[in-house]
């Protein structure tokens, strides 16, 4: 696994130094293959689980024979698997001795005789289970980023930076986009559950819908279990899963203790009532949220009422973060610290009714534990800061305000309505529409 190539041969071309570092790190294609492709493979084996044909159900693995599997791919033998009981450790077997006895002897045959070697490519030859392996890890490209940048772990614990834009889709079965692709009427006509339900079976019964039908079926059941699995996102236990917010903890698990990760992303996670256990992992990591409100469609494809936030998180050790709202333009964001507040904030729009993009210092506010307190407070009526819902405050003086409300003795007697979140951005443009 530590082995490195480097190819600085004169006049190399790319073509080649690809196929020599296929053939000789990844192995993947050679009679006997490497440490990477084994454990490649024994990790595509185990994504594969998730996103296993329905059609093919007969061929998924037991227990014992998935773990029969992997001593095949990684050891090119069952011999770990074989002893009843070792002696030197009185580590008993994982399997029963009758059921032991049956399965050894049904991968005896693909066992290769030379113990220590393993042939990817015969091995799945061999064994249809194994075949079906490489082919759902070639429509899916499971990425096993530990491995891939093995080195990089190794010697840094992660990388250093980490930016992107991640998916802002929510991951769960869409029936109707499916369909619409061979009947466009099934998505533009709003048809009654009856009608719904005789076309969907008249479509069903082309062979070619039905295959593709189930097919998109596995991808995204298996993606939404996956995904929704506390075992893979502890995390977001309890959230709705949506491809952005895995990224999240994907960001602080890749990058080193120094590190630092960027992401643009929907500022959901920071109000979203059953996003506390998700939440307490952010503050502790985040530095700097810049929230934005689409109004002058940076992003044309998300249309002008979304609100998404600039996100700058590190894992290390801080006990407060920065946060500027009601952004329409990044510019913004220099001129807030470069400007001195002369103790007129402007508002989300200017006296033309237009949306207000110049920047002041005062809306550069920063967030601690007392801050954190206060909110919890007032929109959780709860003492829990590191999991506090997270208001949109233009300027640093409403704090005061805030701080008022929470010291209030009948807060919970007051209507509801006017301590959510978002009120203060709400009623900002109230103020000036």
């Amino acid at each position: 696994m530590g082995m490195k190539i480097r190819l600085k041969i004169p006049g190399l071309r790319f073509v080649k130094k690809d196929e020599i570092y296929s053939k000789l790190y990844k192995s993947e294609h050679m009679q006997n293959a490497g440490p990477y492709a084994r454990l490649k493979f024994a990790m595509d084996y185990w994504c594969a689980l998730w996103f296993w044909p329905i059609e093919k159900a007969e061929l998924l693995p037991s227990r014992s024979e998935f773990l029969f599997d992997l001593s095949v791919i990684l050891e090119g033998t069952t011999h770990a698997m074989r002893a009843s009981k070792d002696a030197a450790s009185g580590q008993l077997s994982l399997f029963e001795r009758s059921e032991k006895d049956t399965i050894a002897e049904k991968y005896a045959a693909i066992t290769n005789t030379c113990v220590g070697e393993v042939d990817l490519d015969s091995l799945c030859r061999q064994s249809p289970r194994l075949m079906l392996v490489r082919e759902i890890a070639g429509q899916n490209h499971f990425m096993h980023w530990e491995l891939e940048f093995a080195d990089l772990f190794a010697e840094r614990g992660g990388f250093d930076l980490i930016i992107g834009n991640p998916p802002w889709v929510k991951v769960k079965w869409n029936e109707q986009s499916v369909l619409s692709d061979f009947n466009p009427l099934f998505t533009i006509h709003n048809f009654p559950a009856d009608k719904k339900n005789h076309i969907r079976e008249n479509m069903l019964a082309d062979s070619n819908v039905f295959e593709l039908y189930i097919s998109e079926y596995v991808k995204e059941a298996g993606m939404l279990n996956y995904l929704s699995s506390i075992s893979n996102y502890s995390e977001l236990s309890g959230v709705q899963p949506n491809y952005y917010k895995c990224f999240l903890p994907q960001g602080w698990k890749m990058t080193n203790t120094n590190g630092v990760f960027a992401f643009i992303h929907p500022d959901g996670v920071f109000d979203d009532a059953k996003g506390c256990l998700l939440r307490s992992e952010l503050y502790e990591r985040l530095r700097k949220h810049f929230h934005f409100i689409n109004e002058k469609l940076l992003f044309q494809e998300i249309g002008h009422p979304e609100v998404f936030g600039l996100n700058i998180y590190s894992n290390m050790v801080s006990k407060s973060f920065e946060v500027i709202s009601n952004l329409f333009e990044p510019e913004t964001i220099d001129q807030c610290y470069e400007n001195i507040s002369d103790g007129i904030v402007p508002g989300i729009k200017n006296e033309n009714g237009e949306w207000n993009t110049l920047g002041n210092s005062d809306r550069i506010i920063e967030i601690s534990k007392q801050e954190l307190k206060i909110f919890a407070q007032i929109f959780d009526d709860s003492d829990d800061y590191r999991s506090a819902r997270l208001p949109v405050v233009h300027a640093k003086q409403l704090l005061g305000v805030l701080d008022a409300f929470s010291r209030h003795s009948n807060l919970q007697s007051l209507n509801s309505k006017f301590f959510q979140p978002r009120c203060l951005m709400r009623l900002e443009h109230k103020k000036k529409d």
